[in-house]
């Protein structure tokens, strides 16, 4: 399984549409669209499962700041997911780490967080 990480995608968009953008590159095992916990509000991103790297591959290729796919608006931002120890394997590098943080109290600003995670 190989798990893609889909940004910028429209808010009206649902699995369905999310599924015929993507299943051009293969069969499909999973589309997990984010959403706020409290709302329920699509949060504009989701994640894609491919059975196989190459059609993981495939579809990063194609459709990674891809602006003229309809009903997309804004060019949508399409990678790997993880950037695990078979991140070689796939062709990636680990330059960049990031990590999500959700959840953060409207209040709390870069200096708190810098200050939280400093110790890590």
């Amino acid at each position: 399984m190989v798990k893609l990480f889909v940004g910028q995608i429209p808010k009206t968009l649902e699995e369905d549409g999310v599924r015929e953008v993507f299943q051009e590159f293969g069969e499909i095992t999973e589309i997990v669209i984010l959403r706020d916990r409290r709302s329920g509000l699509h949060q504009g991103c989701c994640f894609v499962k491919y059975g196989n790297v190459a059609a993981a591959q495939a579809a990063i290729q194609t459709l990674h700041n891809q602006r003229s796919l309809p009903p997309l608006r804004n060019p949508l931002q399409v990678r790997f997911a993880d950037s695990g120890s078979n991140a070689g394997e796939r062709g990636q590098s680990n330059v960049e780490n990031k990590l999500f943080v959700g959840g953060v109290p409207s209040g709390c600003g870069d200096k708190e967080l810098r200050a939280l995670f400093a110790t890590y």
